[in-house]
């Protein structure tokens, strides 16, 4: 699937919220701390990325103003503008969803049309640290579906700058950004 969106034309739109999505992040994982630990040892990962996903929805919407918050088939997305929509996701080492995708997801990541959306749909991957409760980092990427290079461009909004990610992307020819903070 051929992308119509740059890297550089999604940081002109989602820069200005950039400092809102990253308080969000903070604090739905601020809340998920707080949280009593009875209720951290009942959760498997599978549950504890689903709620701190939510709260991160959440928080994203009482920060963020003109972006439009969906859900289409149970998956929740924020709509900036009319051509990007971000979808938040867990991410593993390789800046993979690490969930196990449905069908439609699939899709959603190979860009293949979906009813409704744009073909360029973004993730905002986070990262914890080993503890799980710590954000390591975060990035807006451009999924493709392909297991080796996911992504066909990152920008990372939160963490230290991972410079041999850095590298490794450049060698398949992707763009690699960090926002840096004022």
């Amino acid at each position: 699937m051929v992308t119509s969106v740059t890297l550089p034309k999604v940081r002109d739109l989602v820069l200005p919220s950039v400092t809102g999505l990253r308080t969000a992040l903070d604090e739905a994982l601020d809340e998920w701390n707080d949280a009593s630990a009875v209720f951290h040892v009942a959760m498997d990962a599978s549950a504890k990325a689903t709620i701190l996903n939510k709260l991160i929805y959440h928080y994203a919407a009482i920060k963020l103003d003109g972006v439009v918050f969906g859900e289409d088939q149970l998956q929740r997305y924020m709509r900036f503008g009319d051509f990007i929509v971000i979808r938040v996701k867990l991410f593993d080492e390789g800046l993979r969803s690490r969930n196990y995708p449905t069908r439609r997801a699939r899709r959603w990541v190979r860009r293949e049309p979906l009813p409704g959306f744009p073909v360029d749909r973004l993730h905002l991957g986070y990262r914890l640290d080993a503890t799980g409760s710590v954000m390591k980092d975060a990035f807006i990427t451009l999924p493709n579906g392909n297991q080796i290079n996911p992504n066909n461009w990152v920008w990372q909004i939160v963490g230290e700058s991972i410079e041999p990610f850095h590298i490794l992307r450049d060698m398949f020819g992707q763009e690699t950004f960090r926002y840096e903070a004022a």
